[in-house]
């Protein structure tokens, strides 16, 4: 359901794309106030591992495609704004463990940019409601911009690196990870190079993500099933990329890839 449901959005129209996918996040934000649940990524796993703390081990491998996805960039003692922070276990993660001297994390969510500022406890880290085609921040204010599986979801991926674009100082760093199809991945890749970035690193990531994806499949499906109602079951778990689902198949057969690349400005 859920690829069907990627492929419908992909094609139809910008306003209805960020209507439905707005929705359903401030859905799954109102009904999962779980304290453990602050990640909704795939996950990453390559055999280099992040040293963690015990109370951050269980969030390992979502915690590892954060790990990843800045590995070719220093943020410690800069500037660094996260877009789609979704339930704030990334940007806790980046904030406590990499040091940056602020991280301000946004999303189109408000059920999620509350949830996220009632658990913070970090003083360097903080969130906002702000739109990723709007972005409620200043030219040149950050030195690196981050956005890990949330793109997708977006009414334009061009208007979003535009607004990375004017947001970041002049050799800021633009670090971005999500899956897509081949000819999604070519337009994000000219969407760039439009706003004049030198892309300095790319990699097609997906079978690293479907490592994770069977690490974590069990403990997926199992709280799916203990805490969400029976008829929309399916769906979470195509949407969570739960072993043998279609978005999990899709990964498999190649028709939905996830890449990562760093840009700079």
């Amino acid at each position: 359901m859920l690829v069907e449901f990627y492929r419908l959005l992909s094609s139809n129209s910008s306003f209805a794309k960020r209507l439905i996918w707005k929705n359903w996040y401030q859905l799954i934000s109102k009904k999962n106030r779980l304290p453990n649940f602050t990640f909704m990524n795939y996950g990453f796993i390559n055999g280099i591992n992040p040293t963690l703390d015990k109370f951050d081990e269980s969030n390992r491998v979502f915690i590892q495609l954060y790990d990843k996805v800045l590995s070719k960039v220093s943020i410690q003692n800069k500037k660094v704004l996260e877009v789609g922070s979704g339930r704030g276990g990334g940007a806790n993660y980046v904030a406590k463990y990499l040091k940056p001297k602020e991280l301000i994390g946004i999303d189109i969510s408000l059920n999620a940019v509350q949830l996220c500022n009632n658990n913070n406890q970090l003083e360097n880290l903080n969130f906002k409601f702000g739109d990723s085609e709007n972005i409620p921040f200043s030219e040149n204010e950050f030195d690196v911009v981050y956005n890990i599986e949330s793109s997708h979801c977006y009414g334009s991926r061009k208007k979003f690196t535009s607004e990375v674009c004017r947001v970041l100082k002049n050799t800021g760093y633009f670090c971005w990870a999500d899956l897509c199809t081949v000819n999604e991945l070519e337009e994000v890749v000219q969407f760039v190079k439009e706003n004049n970035f030198k892309i300095i690193y790319s990699e097609n990531i997906t079978l690293n993500v479907l490592k994770a994806l069977d690490e974590i499949t069990e403990t997926k499906e199992t709280a799916i099933n203990n805490f969400v109602p029976k008829i929309i079951r399916s769906t979470f778990k195509d949407f969570a990329g739960v072993k043998n689902t279609r978005v999990y198949n899709s990964f498999n057969t190649g028709q939905l890839e996830y890449h990562h690349l760093v840009a700079q400005k």
